[in-house]
């Protein structure tokens, strides 16, 4: 499957770790109160693309792709299966960093998704990593 990838180059791109910190930085400083949740980067897997006959004009440069979240059971199995549905809900994500389908991506949801962008945006989820691989061991109780 497609989670060995190469290199590549994004110019006119923040590059992602830096995309990451910004998105790590921005989370914790929205956290208000102890109460408040911290809003998380979720790992899902793409399987497949949409197409859109007309979209706001705000979106140029980037594309739509079908997600599914990924659970811990799935985590170490994800690169070697062909994508399909999850038992969790697909969801539809902005990317603007390459991902294509059967790649493992990192998902950011709700209004933390806005964050990389410097205007308003009417959007609720986005790619922000492209995972080469994963590897999760449970822990030992």
């Amino acid at each position: 499957m497609p989670c060995k990838r190469p290199s590549r180059s994004f110019s006119g791109i923040l590059p992602l770790e830096v995309l990451c910190l910004f998105l790590l930085v921005s989370c914790l400083l929205s956290s208000v109160s102890k109460s408040s949740v911290l809003p998380l980067m979720r790992v899902a897997q793409v399987i497949g693309r949409v197409t859109l006959n007309l979209q706001d004009p705000s979106f140029k440069g980037g594309r739509w792709l079908m997600v599914n979240p990924l659970d811990a059971g799935q985590f170490n199995d994800a690169c070697r299966q062909a994508p399909a549905l999850s038992t969790q809900h697909s969801l539809i994500a902005y990317d603007n960093i390459g991902a294509s389908d059967g790649d493992i991506v990192g998902i950011v949801e709700g209004a933390e998704a806005t964050a990389p962008f410097d205007f308003p945006i009417p959007i609720d989820a986005i790619t922000v990593a492209i995972f080469d691989s994963l590897s999760y061991q449970p822990p030992v109780v």
